[in-house]
């Protein structure tokens, strides 16, 4: 197992808020606002705190209600696009720093399938109605699914991935 600092380790617990948000910030007007809504709903969460109790990255997820994207000051920018590229630049950054140990591919399958999820949501309307804004969010979870697959995007479903799913 890795052994990450702790602002690392807060990074990588804070990626499914991140995530999360940058989905948010496409369509919602005041997405950080609803996040923590939005994670009270999901039940998704209990259950992988309940199946995995010796990861620490799982158990240790959105406990910081107080700084949820550590290093990240998102009421500074008021800017969309500044919001969503500080976002994506801290995603990616957090989720580089996960290795190929059973903790980070633990926690790369939980993410990939909370980026599922999220698709299912945004597919049934629950972030917004605007096509443009719906297209764009899948279009990012998808860059999110192959990030933290453990699969090769070809083999993902047997298949290259397309633009049709996720």
């Amino acid at each position: 197992m890795p052994r990450y600092t702790e602002e690392q380790r807060a990074r990588l617990m804070a990626l499914p808020s991140a995530m999360l948000t940058a989905t948010l910030v496409m369509g919602a007007t005041d997405p950080v606002a609803t996040v923590s809504d939005v994670l009270d709903e999901m039940r998704y969460f209990r259950e992988m705190r309940e199946a995995y109790p010796d990861n620490d990255l799982i158990q240790g997820m959105l406990q910081d209600a107080e700084n949820p994207l550590p290093g990240l000051h998102l009421s500074s920018i008021s800017d969309r696009e500044a919001v969503l590229h500080a976002l994506h630049q801290y995603i990616g950054e957090a989720g580089a720093l996960l290795g190929n140990d059973t903790e980070a591919k633990e926690f790369k399958a939980f993410l990939a399938a909370l980026t599922e999820m999220v698709a299912e949501d945004v597919e049934k309307g629950q972030f917004g109605s605007d096509p443009a804004i719906e297209q764009a969010q899948m279009k990012y979870l998808r860059t999110l699914k192959q990030q933290f697959s453990l699969l090769p995007p070809r083999l993902m479903n047997g298949t290259a991935s397309s633009d049709a799913s996720l």
